[in-house]
Parts: structure tokens; sequence; C-alpha cells
């Protein structure tokens, strides 16, 4: 994706006051350049910028050649030509997702994180991890790669919530993972762990033994049912409505 600026030294060699035709040749990448150089009287020179742009894909052992090929307009036999090798330099990236996670898990239990880290540069790398910022036990690989150039490695990082914490303790761990072709490059994910402690409440039915029959009192349209317990606490009449 950036620009190379090459710059010519043109020279009229001839006698005569002349105009150079530039050709562009054999390149695959973008080159811009003068249609023409001069004109020129004989002898004198003139500097020529030509620039070549790198893809933004190009991979770091990549490179392009473009002949510049100058061409009298006095006589169109007479011409010289400079050879441009282009090589795309070494470029160093890393991406991290997701950059921020959270779980829960109860004390003196692992959580496990998975991340996915993808080498973002043109060379193939490897990448180095760091944690900081926390209290708990916190494992990773000692290394990710290497990595070819766009490609992706799943990592799984496991934080152990420490037996007695209380319920609600959190620890937060910043996992960098730092590029070995150039150690200022990085990125980070953000896990934040939280200790949950399970509370549970046991509800037992209550079963009644003994019913053993329902008392009638009364007769009529309406009567009296009382059901009978072997229970020493009073219990309410039951109305049972009855036809005749």
């Amino acid at each position: 994706g950036t620009e190379v600026v090459y710059t010519l030294r043109v020279t009229n060699t001839g006698n005569c006051t002349d105009t150079f035709d530039l050709s562009l040749g054999g390149n695959a990448w973008p080159v811009e350049a003068p249609a023409e150089v001069g004109p020129l009287p004989g002898g004198a020179g003139a500097e020529v910028g030509v620039t070549v742009t790198i893809p933004s894909g190009a991979r770091c052992d990549e490179s392009d050649v473009a002949t510049i090929t100058l061409t009298s307009q006095n006589d169109g036999a007479t011409s010289d030509e400079s050879l441009l090798t282009t090589v795309a330099g070494i470029v160093a990236g890393v991406e991290v997702v997701p950059p921020t996670a959270a779980q829960v898990g109860e004390p003196g239990t692992e959580v496990v994180y998975t991340l996915r880290v993808t080498n973002t540069g043109n060379c193939t790398d490897t990448f180095d991890f760091s944690v900081s910022g926390n209290t708990w036990p916190v494992e990773v690989p000692a290394v990710v790669g290497p990595l070819a150039s766009g490609a992706s490695a799943v990592v799984n990082i496991t934080v152990t919530i420490p037996i007695g914490s209380e319920n609600g303790a959190q620890d937060a761990v910043t996992v960098a993972f730092v590029s070995r072709g150039n150690g200022n490059i990085s990125d980070t994910s953000v896990l934040t762990t939280t200790a949950v402690i399970e509370r549970w409440t046991l509800y037992l039915p209550l079963v009644l033994r003994g019913f053993l029959q329902q008392t009638v009192i009364g007769s009529g349209p309406s009567s009296l049912l009382y059901p009978q317990f072997p229970t020493p606490y009073p219990l309410s009449p039951t109305l049972d409505r009855r036809s005749r």
C-alpha cells in the first residue's frame, strides 16, 4: 500500500536538442512516470521521478520489475533503459478477537476463554504472549505460530478462580500477543472473570398420611363434611351442597 519513488537522470548525449519519449514495460504493479523528458540541449540532463505503488496485498517475498525506456524523438533507433526492481518490505500485523470477554465460575474451578489470533501482516510470523493486571492464576500457550500471512489460530486461555473467593469477586487479565517480526506490533484481549457461589434451597413436599373418612353431619339441602386427620390442629368444615 506504500509508494516507492525512484529518481533517474536522463542526459542528452547527442549534439542537438532532443526530447525523449518514456515508455514502461514488464511491470505488474502500478507505475507513474512522465510521458516524455525534454527538450534537452545537447549535453544537458534532467532528473525524472518514477513512482511504483506496492499493492496492499503484496507478500513480503514478492517483487516487481519495471523497465523504463527513453527513446530519442530525433532518432527512434536511439534509446536507453533502466530496470527498477521493487521488493515489498516486511509489514507485521496481528488481530485478536474478541477484544473483551467475561465469564463466571465457582471458586476452585477453571474458566476457559477461546480467542482467535490472526496474522494481518504480509509475512509469516510468530506471536509471543504476555499477561498483565491479573491476581488469579492464568495459563497461556508459550507462543502462537508460526502463522502464514492471513492465517489464524484458536487459542485457549485458562483462568483459575481461587478457592475461598467471595461471591461476586472479580479479576481481569490483559492478554497481549506480540509480533516477533516487529516487537512494536501487538494486540490485546481483556478477560474478566467473576466468582459466583451457588446457593440452593431444598423444598420437600408435605405428605399427609392417615386420611380416614369424611364425617357427614346434618341432613337436608346442606350438610357439613369433616375430613378426619390424625392431627391435633382444628379443621374447618367444608360445605357440601346436596340435592334432595
